[in-house]
């Protein structure tokens, strides 16, 4: 934060003074008193402060407000009359803002205990879904309590150099380093908390196993890698499905067309993505909502011992070719990893035969593909895919 040069000497020395042992009364009934309004009095919540630290008294509470983006307002009282006129305005603070103000001066090292004043805030902030720099501090007290990066108060406008430096370790541990001048005036005050650890910086990573690129050592990134992975081994390393089962008990070969549940097209859409993912291509080839198009038919490859496992899938549709008769074509074809090369895809060729005739597979060709090809009778036509 840039402050004025008389702010940061007010600081610096209120760090340096002995601190009188204060107890604050009824804090809750105040805090709560606080924040029945939205817009808090600032004399309100500058004697709460006061209160837990009088050191804070040699200091402008609400210039370091300001510089801290915890801005003051002039507001208006209305009577609630069409008639009124004239309107009597007085200095508040968002509720929000008052409450980061007090964990504001704990993160300084000042002896000031924001916790009432928290709990009566967070009520208000409920299910909302845009914040404040004032609102996060309050949402996220509880976690980064005396854990947050190093705070800086820097002479606004400062072109000088320090040469000196001197540590003052308040009563509640936290640490403030001052970089003074020739005269012992502080340019920059930086103060850490006790708790704080420096965590390495993130680094872009890559799952080998589910292929998302994440940063490494960001919590919010590992997050959402962990849901990804457990979605991608749910596909990728599938556990018995219930409704598969059923089907498959009743008879079903694994056939999605436009008739077919919505459940039978979901599970073919995820495997069509990975399989976009795995060959790099621009876009998912089968609709999210499902295919309802009669030119287009999908299967799923159910595990033959009746577990329920889906094992993979793939997708015919009908092509009509300029230069070459219409016909079926294989689109594509994705099986798990752990399904390949266990003969699946051979067990159901000669069905897929049947049902489409010498349909073509199309482009990309995989070496394992070209090979399975040429020896089960159609040589020349090849598909990306491992199989």
């Amino acid at each position: 934060m840039q402050v004025e040069p008389t702010l940061l000497n007010a600081v610096w020395h209120a760090l340096g003074e002995p601190m009188p042992r204060r107890v604050v009364q009824n804090e809750r009934e105040r805090a709560l008193h606080i924040a029945a309004e939205l817009w808090v009095d600032r004399v309100d919540i500058g004697d709460l402060l006061e209160d837990w630290d009088s050191r804070l008294r040699g200091i402008d509470i609400f210039a370091l407000a300001n510089a801290a983006e915890l801005p003051t307002r002039i507001v208006y009282q209305l009577h609630g009359t069409k008639l009124q006129r004239t309107f009597m305005g007085h200095d508040r603070i968002l509720r929000p803002d008052a409450a980061a103000l007090m964990i504001l001066f704990e993160r300084l090292g000042f002896h000031v205990d924001p916790t009432e004043m928290v709990d009566a805030v967070l009520p208000t902030l409920k299910d909302i879904r845009r914040a404040t720099s004032g609102e996060i501090d309050v949402l996220q007290f509880a976690f980064l309590r005396h854990k947050n990066a190093p705070l800086t108060l820097e002479h606004a406008g400062n072109k000088e150099m320090w040469t000196q430096t001197k540590v003052i370790i308040t009563p509640t541990r936290y640490k403030a380093k001052g970089y003074l001048d020739d005269h012992g005036n502080p340019l920059m005050i930086e103060v850490g908390s006790p708790l704080f650890r420096r965590r390495p910086e993130p680094v872009l990573t890559q799952c080998p196993e589910c292929g998302m690129s994440y940063m490494r050592g960001d919590p919010e990134d590992g997050v959402t890698h962990r849901k990804a992975h457990q979605k991608y081994l749910s596909i990728a390393a599938p556990k018995p499905h219930r409704k598969a089962a059923a089907a498959q008990a009743n008879g079903w070969d694994g056939r999605v067309d436009a008739a077919s549940p919505k459940w039978m097209h979901k599970e073919i859409y995820e495997r069509a993505r990975l399989f976009k993912r795995e060959f790099h291509y621009d876009f998912v080839q089968w609709h999210p909502d499902g295919e309802r198009n009669p030119g287009v038919v999908g299967f799923l490859f159910v595990d033959p011992a009746g577990s329920g496992k889906l094992l993979g899938a793939c997708c015919f549709r009908w092509r009509e070719y300029s230069n070459a008769p219409h016909r079926w074509a294989m689109d594509w074809i994705w099986l798990a990893p752990g399904a390949r090369r266990t003969g699946l895809l051979t067990a159901r060729w000669p069905s897929f035969l049947k049902d489409f005739g010498a349909f073509h597979v199309e482009h990309p060709r995989s070496d394992a593909m070209q090979a399975f090809l040429k020896k089960h009778g159609l040589p020349g036509v090849g598909l990306a895919v491992h199989a």
